[in-house]
């Protein structure tokens, strides 16, 4: 692709020298029209993150965008470093455990999105919630996955969203923003009540779609646990405007800090699922 249609940012904590023997594990997310890595050190703390996107008016998922970046980017240099790929796709389902029927889950997850002939649905257990999270994604970027990081374990970007809520009492919704889609998950007393990714323009479509979602289910907006996370430095206006929505959006948002805290604490995020 022709540079000038990508747009890259780069994160390294010590400035602008890269130092690859630092990096222990590597974790790599994909999303439509954008890839998001970070190199950890042995200490489980971000040493470098990269991004780099194209955009909108080509296809969602160019291929030859994504090779490139595996093969170009120094911190996938090392493929037996890379420990876990996430991809971002806002074709799911979650099926309850007591109504799972592996044979027809893929009928059911079609009868709600278009699944292309050439795509495959995977499906990956909930164990906290007791049930499984159905996904598709292109054959051609699983192939990519598995030629390139033989080893990495592959899982769906919400995943993080679906840890370690037993504990929490009232309302609170993960937010996961790409600079084109939300992932987002309600909470109520440590039980899943909602999931869905949806796509958006500006940050008062996503506050219009948070709002809906809290008259819909008798939530008090203004006391709504919101935690903000990012995969692009890009989208720090988004994320200080939604906080103008609501006052419990968390000090994870760009308001609060650097451009990169909610890509940094969505990594770590990530990183702890792959652990």
């Amino acid at each position: 692709m022709p540079g000038n249609k990508i747009y890259t940012r780069v994160y390294n904590v010590h400035g602008d020298d890269l130092v690859l023997s630092k990096i222990a594990d590597v974790i790599c997310v994909l999303m439509q029209r954008g890839v998001l890595i970070c190199g950890f050190n042995d200490q489980n703390i971000p040493v470098s993150i990269h991004y780099n996107e194209y955009k909108k008016n080509l296809p969602l998922w160019i291929l030859d965008f994504f090779e490139h970046q595996f093969i170009n980017d120094p911190l996938l240099s090392d493929a037996e470093k890379v420990k876990a790929v996430f991809i971002g796709d806002n074709r799911n389902l979650i099926i309850p455990e007591k109504l799972y029927i592996e044979d027809e889950a893929t009928d059911w997850l079609s009868k709600i999105h278009f699944i292309e002939q050439e795509d495959i649905v995977e499906e990956y257990p909930l164990t906290e919630e007791n049930a499984y999270y159905l996904m598709a994604c292109s054959t051609g970027m699983r192939e990519l996955i598995k030629i390139y990081f033989k080893k990495a374990v592959w899982r769906p970007l919400a995943d993080y969203q679906f840890q370690n809520n037993t504990g929490k009492k009232n309302e609170n919704l993960h937010c996961c923003i790409t600079p084109e889609q939300v992932f987002a998950t309600l909470y109520h007393g440590g039980k899943l009540q909602w999931h869905q990714v949806f796509d958006y323009e500006t940050a008062e479509d996503i506050a219009y779609y948070l709002l809906l979602l809290c008259k819909e289910t008798g939530i008090d907006a203004t006391t709504l646990a919101i935690e903000p996370v990012a995969t692009s430095p890009v989208v720090s206006d988004t994320l200080d405007t939604l906080s103008q929505f609501f006052p419990g959006v968390t000090a994870s948002n760009a308001k609060n800090n650097t451009v990169w805290e909610p890509v940094i604490y969505l990594l770590q995020q990530l990183h702890a699922c792959a652990s």
